[in-house]
Formats: structure tokens, C-alpha cells, sequence
């Protein structure tokens, strides 16, 4: 067949490194033709080569390989990363190439590989080969540090024989991927490298071809394992035109309107020119070239179009729009067009490829498919004014949703326990963050507290919302006396030694008049707090704002670092409870961890652990919005001091920076124990005797190791007329811990 003027052609491959004469994988020998050989390819004595030395061999797919100097198929020092290691003998080091290049061909000096003849029957002037290889080299050796000349051979040996070379193709090292070499020492590679390719054309009718490849190392200094090249993977592919009249796809376009483009109304712009008029290229191999689900043939036609040109609905197969087979979404409203004219294979509803609105209710197609309202319906509920909310309508028209951001569908779409319409016309909170004001108490939980869900701190007694509610259980809207929390506040947010404001004098290095941090392993100290830490660049910064616009902590990419306040003088006693609460953001989604920890009398080796914070929690949704820190700790020991420990680790953080401030420590008075007579365990049953007091209650805490599970409150009343009896607990460990931890500790004490 002579060669067609269409552009576009199939594909036959010749040479392929899924077969022997493209990848070496197979070649474990050959025969010898003349000069010398190295190894025999024999994997059992430890050989995994077969190369000529100043002579020609063959292998399985090729007829030839010649070197001048040495090469030839070769897999002792470049393999596979394939784990595990290939069973068929090579080396299991670290020396290895990827994606199974298990054996590769290795030139010294100068290689010519000739390829077994390929018997096309018949070819045409014109053909187009098309040649594409995997190189690395193990050592820097000049510019240009070797070349590969590919060249095919048409009717080798007879009359009409003629050779016509490929594109030369020259390297150095530097045209590995990242500059890399492979060599005995470092991690090897074979890269397809996309400057290795080149094209010939036929340049007469033929009947065989034959793929000739000359490597030249011409910088090698010809010792072995030194300066090496590598060829693997090697494909030669042969462009077959297409018949113009042919349908290579099925879509009812021949190959050459596809080609040409001749029946598509649009041209490579996306510009609507009419059939005839230069419209684009269609791909002749693909039913569906723009892959939306609607055949070629029927986006020039408009058969399947329910619309037409003016945005009428006339339903399909009536003349309906014709739309652009190269742009799968006409109209940029993120549904195809498919989706939109074929509701089998997009939504329910029917809207316009070519219009982001297409019932004009101001509600965009996307929006109205996503939340089931018909995008061709603008009246009733599918339109602008409807409210079809669940349970019951939330006051928000369907527009008004829109433009919120909220669910037509749910009433209360971030399920705080507020309808939207009331968060939105109302109360002036997010109907899409169920806590509006980060404060630990959801808006819901606001509104029956009577406090407003904007303020973290409603009644500015210091102490937010969510603290009192759920730690103290006080009125968050007064601060009248008897009605806010009386805690022992150590470290304040409002004071220097919480707030970070007033960080000088110090001892770090001062990089600008805002930032005092550290870039070396090592410590520093401002008013109140300690900085250490082991790498990266850690301090107290006021570059960017920070919860109160001032200073704050951070810990930049990569790092590690312990914060820890200075001793506070304190009379600790068992059953004193702690509350440590701070705010804390960060700049870029990452993979940071706050551990929280209290130090007693000053034992730093021996940090008693609060609790351990992600920092994707939040703010991975919220990146430099602070929020509102809270955790609860019951102490079991007695102690004078109590320093507070905040550990960042950020060392695997990327480019986020997280960052705290405002830090608050402060205490609940301890109730002190009650005396224990006795404990004793048989089996699983811990016997427990303590002094009691007729009539009153008892509650018994545990060490974390201890917690789930157990009773927490023992009735110890007893008889009226008793007088200091003692009581006797039992507890059988056997139906909440399995096995029974050694170590904890119970706490016992009068309510």
C-alpha cells in the first residue's frame, strides 16, 4: 500500500524489551564468531556475562554484537531494585538498575549490535521507524562522553540494500536523571532517556529490515568496571498509515475527516468556525476523543444534544447543539458534557453543555446536581426561593444556601445543633464550623449556656466558655463573684511568662529586632522559659501575627524542640488536678506533635506525661487560625515546684511551622487521701481497707495504666453507731485488665 499523506498512523513494534532482542534479559549465552569472549553467562559459576573481547559473539535475538575493546550483554553489575532479588542468578547489591532491567548492553570502547532481520514482506517508501533506548553510563569522562548511532538496514544482501541512519544521539553524564552515575560503589540506574529516540523514513519499497546500533565510548579509558556504558530496553516501532477511507475507531468518522478535521464545526481553539471550515483533528484511534462519554460523530452532529443553539430544550435526537469532540467540558461548569445531555451516564437531570446555569435561577448546573435540584427546573424547590431542608425547612432559601456554602439538604449542615438559617440570620455564627468561635463549647452548646458563640471568653472573666462549662461547670455569661472558677493560676496567657510578649533580655541570637531563636543544637533562655533543642531553627517569633498579633513560639521544618517553663513554688498534693491550655496553629498542612508533660521539683529526667496533640487535628482545615488548647491531668504525688514541658517535633513537618501561645497552667486544689490500713491481692482481687467516716462517700482514682474500666465511686456508709470502723473494698481485676498491669496506683479519697 503507498504511503497515505494522513498524519497519523498505527503502530507495529519490531523490537521490544518485553521480547530477548530488545531487553537482554534472556541472553545467558551465545556463540562465539571470532576474537575472544568474557564469561559464558553461566549463572551456576557465578557468571552473569557474555561479551566479546576484540571479537563478535551472538545471542538469542540479535545477530551480532562486535566490539573493539569490549562488550556485550552484561548483568553483574547493573540489576534490578526488584524486591526480592530476580531468581535467575544476578547479584542481590544495591547496585541495580530499575523496572527489571535485569541485563543491559555494556560497551567499553566502541560496540556495533546488529538485530536479527526482521521480514516485513512488504513495505513502502515513506515508512517511518521510530527508535527509542534506556542509557546510563558509571563514570564522568569528558563532553560528549560517548554516542549512540542507530541506523536500519533494508534489504540487507540484496540489490536494492541501503542504509539510513538514525538521529546521532551524544551524552554526557550530565544527561542521566539528576546527574546520576552507577557504578560498583553507588546506586545504579537505567533511565529511559527522551533524547535517545531518532526517526528514518524509507527511502525506497522494501522487504527486510535491520536494526543496527554502534555504541562509542569514545572517552572510555577501556578499563573494565570504569568508564562503562549502558543500553537497555531498546524499542524500534514501524508507523503504518491509515486507510483514508478506513474507520480505525468505530465512531462513524472516516480516519481522514478525523484527520483533517473537515466535519468538526470546532477549530484547535475551541472556536465554533462550522463544518468545513478547518475545524481540528479528532483522534481516529478513539471513539471519544475528549474521553466525556459522547462519541465523536455525535458531538459534531448534536444528535444526542437536547439543546439547541439558542439554549432551547428540544429534546435529544431533534437538532440539537453540536459541541466540541476535543473539549470534554464546553461549558467549564465541572460536569462533562456527557454528564449533562446523557443522564445514563451522569446525573439524573438533563442540563446545557453550554450553559454554566442552564434554568437561569442563578443556581450554577454543578451546584444544583450535586445537592439533587434539577439544573432545567428553576420554579418551586429545584429553583433560587426554594427550602427543602431536612427535617424541616431552615429558613435559607436555596440561593441563599448557595452562597453560604451550606446543604439545601440538611437543616444543620455542620450538626452543631443549630439550624443554618438561624446561624446565618440570627445568630451571626458559621453554619459550617460547629464550634464558630474555637472556644470547646459547639454553637448549640452555646445557645442553651446562654453565651455567645462569637466570644471565646462571653462574660471576660478570663476563662473561655468551654472551660467553664466543661471543666468548672460556672456560668459563662457572668463573672460575679461565686460564679467564675478559683483555680491557682501559675502561668498566665495574660502575664510575660504565658504570653511571650516580653522575651528580653535572652541569650540566643537575635536575627532581627522580632525573631529570638536558634539554628544549632543547643539552648537558650528568655524571662520565664527555656528553649532546647537538637536541629533545624526554633525560637520566639513576632514575624507574623500571632493569636494576639505579638509574639509567639514556633518550630520551623524539620525540627525538634522542648519548651519549658521555669519552676513555680506550689504545695502539690495527691489528687491535685492540673489544667494546662494554650492556643496553637501552624502555617501548611504537616505531621506535627505537641507532648505535653509536667515536671516535679525539678526531676526533668522523669517528665509526667498530660497528653499528646496532633497538629493536623484542625488546623490542617484551618492553616494560622489558633485554637483553643485544653488538657486535664490528676497528680498522685506530693511535690514543691511544677515547671510545665511542651515538646514539638516537627521532624518530619515539610513546610509547615507550627506554632503555640498564650499558655495558661493552673491548679485545682488536691483533696487529701484517705488513710489505707491495707491492701492486699489474691489472684485477681485487689482487697482494699481504709478508715471511713459513717455516712459519707468515697472516690477511688486511678493511674492512666488503671483507668478503664473500674468503678469510681465506692459507698462506704455504714452502720450510724460505728465509730472510725474500717471498710474494706474489693475489686476483681480480672473482668477489666487482662493481664493485670504492674505497675499503677490507686487514690483513694473522702468526696
Amino acid at each position: 500500500m503507498a504511503a497515505s499523506t494522513l498524519g497519523v498512523s498505527a503502530q507495529t513494534t519490531l523490537v521490544d524489551p518485553s521480547t530477548t532482542n530488545g531487553g537482554f534479559e534472556e541472553t545467558l549465552g551465545g556463540t562465539v564468531i571470532s576474537g575472544g569472549s568474557s564469561g559464558d553467562g553461566n549463572v551456576n559459576a557465578g557468571n552473569d556475562r557474555f561479551a566479546a573481547n576484540n571479537g563478535t559473539i551472538s545471542i538469542p535475538g540479535w545477530e551480532t554484537i562486535t566490539a573493539a575493546g569490549f562488550g556485550g550483554p552484561d548483568g553483574s553489575q547493573i540489576n534490578d531494585f526488584t524486591t526480592p532479588a530476580p531468581a535467575n542468578g544476578q547479584d542481590t547489591s544495591p547496585n541495580r538498575g530499575i523496572n527489571d532491567s535485569r541485563r543491559v548492553l555494556l560497551a567499553n570502547n566502541a560496540v556495533e549490535v546488529t538485530a536479527t532481520t526482521i521480514n516485513l514482506g512488504s513495505g513502502s517508501s515513506g515508512d517511518t521507524f521510530l527508535l527509542s533506548f534506556w542509557t546510563a553510563a558509571n563514570q564522568s569522562a569528558g563532553s560528549p562522553h560517548f554516542s549512540v548511532l542507530g541506523s536500519i538496514l533494508f534489504d540487507a544482501g540484496l540489490g536494492t540494500e541501503s542504509t539510513v541512519d538514525f538521529t546521532l544521539i551524544e551524552h554526557t553524564e550530565l544527561d542521566a536523571p539528576n546527574g546520576t552515575l552507577a557504578d560498583n560503589t553507588t546506586n545504579g540506574f537505567i533511565f529511559r532517556d527522551n533524547t535517545a529516540t531518532g526517526s528514518v523514513e524509507a527511502p525506497a519499497d522494501y522487504t527486510t529490515a535491520q536494526l543496527v546500533l554502534f555504541v562509542d565510548n569514545n572517552n572510555s579509558n577501556g578499563s573494565n568496571q570504569n568508564d562503562q556504558v549502558y543500553v537497555d530496553d531498546i524499542i524500534l516501532t514501524k508507523d503504518d498509515p491509515l486507510d483514508p477511507n478506513g474507520d480505525e475507531d468505530g465512531d462513524g468518522l472516516t480516519n481522514s475527516e478525523e484527520e483533517s478535521g473537515s466535519l468538526n464545526p470546532y477549530d484547535e481553539s475551541g472556536v465554533f468556525v462550522g463544518a468545513g471550515n478547518g475545524g481540528a483533528p479528532t483522534n481516529p484511534f478513539v471513539k471519544d476523543s475528549d474521553n466525556d462519554g459522547v462519541d465523536d460523530d455525535k458531538e459534531i452532529s448534536g444528535e444526542l444534544n437536547p439543546f439547541d443553539d439558542l439554549g432551547f430544550f428540544v429534546g435529544a435526537g431533534n437538532g440539537g447543539a453540536e459541541t466540541n469532540p476535543n473539549d470534554a467540558d464546553m461549558d467549564d461548569d465541572q460536569l462533562t458534557d456527557g454528564a449533562e445531555i446523557n443522564p445514563s451516564i451522569g446525573s439524573t437531570f438533563v442540563s446545557d453543555p453550554m450553559n454554566t446555569d442552564t434554568d437561569f435561577d442563578d443556581l450554577p448546573d454543578k451546584y444544583e446536581v450535586d445537592n439533587n435540584l434539577d439544573p432545567n427546573d428553576d420554579l418551586d424547590d429545584n429553583g433560587a426561593d426554594g427550602d427543602v431542608d431536612l427535617p424541616t425547612p431552615d429558613g435559607l432559601t436555596n440561593f441563599e444556601e448557595f452562597t453560604e456554602g451550606t446543604d439545601p439538604n440538611i437543616a444543620d449542615t455542620d450538626m452543631d445543633g443549630v439550624d443554618d438559617g438561624t446561624e446565618v440570620l440570627d445568630d451571626n455564627s458559621d453554619p459550617l464550623d460547629p464550634d464558630t468561635d474555637h472556644d470547646g463549647l459547639d454553637d448549640g452548646d452555646e445557645k442553651a449556656a446562654g453565651s455567645d458563640p462569637n466570644l471565646k471568653d462571653s462574660d471576660s472573666d478570663t476563662f473561655s466558655d468551654g472551660i467553664e462549662v466543661n471543666v468548672f461547670g460556672t456560668d459563662p455569661t457572668s463573672g460575679a463573684p461565686g460564679e467564675v472558677p478559683t483555680p491557682d493560676i501559675l502561668i498566665d496567657a495574660a502575664n510575660a511568662n504565658g504570653s511571650f510578649e516580653t522575651i528580653d533580655p535572652h541569650t540566643a541570637p537575635v536575627t532581627n529586632t522580632v525573631r529570638r531563636a536558634i539554628n544549632a543544637a543547643g539552648s537558650f533562655t528568655i524571662p520565664s522559659w527555656t528553649c532546647t533543642h537538637d536541629s533545624g531553627f526554633v525560637g520566639f517569633d513576632g514575624q507574623v501575627a500571632a493569636s494576639d498579633g505579638i509574639e509567639y513560639s514556633f518550630v520551623n521544618d524539620n525540627s525538634t524542640a522542648i519548651y519549658q517553663s521555669d519552676p513555680i513554688s506550689i504545695a502539690v498534693v495527691p489528687g491535685q488536678t492540673f489544667h494546662v491550655q494554650f492556643d496553637s496553629t501552624t502555617n501548611a498542612v504537616g505531621s506535627a506533635t505537641y507532648d505535653v508533660s509536667l515536671v516535679f521539683d525539678g526531676d526533668d529526667a522523669n517528665p509526667v506525661p498530660v497528653a499528646t496533640l496532633n497538629q493536623n487535628d484542625i488546623e490542617s482545615k484551618n492553616l494560622n487560625e489558633y485554637f483553643e488548647r485544653l488538657f486535664t491531668i490528676n497528680t498522685s504525688i506530693t511535690a514543691s515546684s511544677v515547671a510545665l514541658r511542651i515538646e514539638l517535633n516537627n521532624s518530619n513537618g515539610g513546610g509547615d511551622q507550627p506554632k503555640f501561645d498564650k499558655v495558661r497552667l493552673y491548679s485545682v486544689p488536691g483533696v487529701p487521701g484517705v488513710p489505707v490500713v491495707a491492701i492486699s491481692m489474691a489472684g485477681d482481687t485487689v482487697t482494699i481497707e481504709f478508715e471511713s467516716t459513717p455516712g459519707e462517700t468515697y472516690t477511688l482514682d486511678f493511674s492512666e495504666t488503671l483507668t478503664d474500666g473500674f468503678p469510681t465511686v465506692l459507698d462506704a456508709a455504714i452502720a450510724a453507731d460505728a465509730v472510725n470502723p474500717t471498710t474494706t473494698y474489693m475489686l476483681d481485676l480480672s473482668t477489666v485488665l487482662t493481664p493485670v498491669p504492674d505497675k499503677g496506683f490507686f487514690l483513694l479519697r473522702q468526696n
